[in-house]
């Protein structure tokens, strides 16, 4: 078939791009499909060496070899190379290259057939790096799954630090890294490593918060921070050019609201930690805030369980105390004088000793009612919460205002939280807040009991300043309710319980 036939062929079937080059490497022919694929028009190229358009300047000297090979030895052969469009960027191709023969038989140049490889090298590419990237997450989360096991079965937090230390080294690709802890001080406390020197900055020592580190920064602004040791000075910086590290990068760990401290990588080659690091390091960092909150609630369940003890444990020695003192002795003094009036052979006498009986017996009475009421006043049970929090109001040593009460009732032990929680808020009213005056709501809002005890004193109440709000927040919490109290300086006191109905 003759070469102008067969590329009529070839341009028809659509099977690829399609040239023909001469003995000297210059184009003869330069079909459509080739004016596709590289921007350049035929009329560009035809005569023109493919060197000084489409071949590039590192591929030059193998296509001048190809060339002299196929005057040397004509005949088909294969070639994959690259080609360069307009805008320069470079296609791969797979070229079946066909000598072209005269009349006699001898090679005038040769027809090259090509293949653009070029999208599916890409896709390829694109599908590699995407199976590198989910083999990297799927490593990430099985590290942070075995960080959240040791967090989940309450391991201890030197364990649950050292684990999260080495496993975020590891998904980092960094070189070393450390948990770091703020203290009040200016300095941070180390308490979880991997990697590095055990003579620098061991776990439990001191790391001063320099403002030009990751760390410094991290403190200052509360966000994800990167450093180059060569660029910082101070011994942190120092330590780090000691160990031949050149970068590092501190994401911030929070806890309860506010700045805990931060966990740090490093590494000796900058390039090792690239912009994706600050996300895997801050999963970790988020892992870690988890496990500082429930180490924190646990550890405030334990204190208010120990609380709670500590109240009945007191409870019952007051009860103890006033039996003792009071009822107790009165029935021991009835006692005696009952005796004495069996005994007693003067009528008058007898009539006399009788009656302190009886006056002992009313006391003891009175004062056991009295214990009693303080257990549980009978108006709760009797009349529900608006008249028990009433008669609080009008026993108080200051006017109280009960500005609403809802007049439906609540299970008992809800109604005796509200009570206790008002009784003690006024209390504390009466005995620290020098106050003169207090307003007590208690409403339905939706599916909550909300109560609010209000004065005009001096402020300043402290939940955790011993003065019986601890009391209050375990009672509020022991029934799944939250306890929020707002208290500036000479600006009063708002205490506020919310309980779930």
């Amino acid at each position: 078939m003759p070469p102008d036939a067969y590329v009529d062929v070839l341009a028809q079937t659509g099977m690829g791009m399609v040239s023909i080059l001469d003995t000297q490497g210059r184009f003869v022919m330069f079909d459509a499909a080739c004016e596709r694929a590289t921007g350049y028009s035929a009329a560009e190229v035809i005569g023109r060496d493919a060197r000084e358009t489409v071949i590039p300047p590192d591929e030059a000297e193998g296509f001048a070899v190809f060339i002299e090979q196929l005057i040397d030895e004509p005949s088909p052969r294969p070639q994959v190379g690259h080609w360069l469009t307009r805008d320069g960027d470079r296609l791969m191709i797979a070229w079946s290259n066909r000598p072209i023969r005269d009349d006699d038989g001898t090679v005038s140049g040769t027809l090259a057939v090509g293949i653009d490889l070029t999208e599916r090298d890409r896709a390829s590419a694109e599908l590699r790096k995407l199976h590198a990237e989910l083999r990297r997450r799927l490593d990430e989360q099985a590290s942070l799954r075995r960080v959240a096991t040791l967090v989940a079965g309450e391991a201890g937090a030197e364990l649950v630090f050292d684990a999260a230390a080495a496993e975020v080294a590891r998904v980092a690709g960094a070189d070393a890294s450390s948990i770091v802890r703020y203290e009040g001080n200016g300095t941070t406390t180390v308490v979880g490593r991997f990697g590095g020197s055990d003579s620098e900055f061991p776990v439990g020592s001191g790391i001063p918060v320099d403002p030009s580190t990751a760390i410094g920064k991290v403190f200052a602004t509360g966000e994800p921070a990167r450093s180059d040791s060569s660029d910082v000075e101070g011994v942190v910086a120092a330590a780090m050019r000691r160990q031949g590290y050149t970068t590092s990068v501190a994401v911030p760990i929070g806890a309860m609201g506010r700045p805990w401290g931060a966990l740090v990588v490093v590494a000796s080659d900058g390039d090792a930690l690239d912009e994706d690091v600050e996300r895997r390091v801050a999963a970790f960092a988020d892992l870690l805030a988890l496990a500082l909150a429930s180490a924190d609630a646990r550890e405030q369940l334990l204190d208010s369980r120990a609380r709670l003890v500590a109240a009945a444990d007191e409870e019952r020695r007051r009860l103890e105390r006033n039996l003792h003192d009071g009822a107790q002795q009165r029935l021991v003094t009835l006692a005696l004088k009952l005796g004495l009036a069996r005994n007693a052979t003067d009528d008058s006498a007898r009539e006399e000793l009788l009656a302190a009986a009886e006056v002992d017996v009313r006391e003891a009475i009175d004062e056991l009612r009295a214990l009693a009421r303080g257990l549980h006043p009978p108006v709760l049970s009797e009349r529900g919460l608006a008249a028990a929090l009433g008669a609080l109001a009008r026993r108080a040593s200051l006017p109280v205002t009960i500005e609403h009460v809802p007049e439906e009732r609540f299970p008992a032990t809800l109604e005796v939280a509200v009570y206790y929680v008002v009784a003690e808020a006024l209390t504390n009213v009466a005995k620290h807040a020098q106050a003169s005056e207090a307003a007590v709501a208690v409403r339905r809002e939706d599916l909550r009991l909300v109560v609010t005890v209000r004065d005009d004193g001096r402020g300043g109440a402290n939940p955790r300043g011993g003065t019986g709000l601890e009391g209050l927040i375990d009672r509020v919490e022991a029934l799944r309710g939250t306890f929020d109290i707002t208290s500036g300086y000479a600006s009063g006191t708002t205490l506020r319980a919310e309980f779930p109905l």
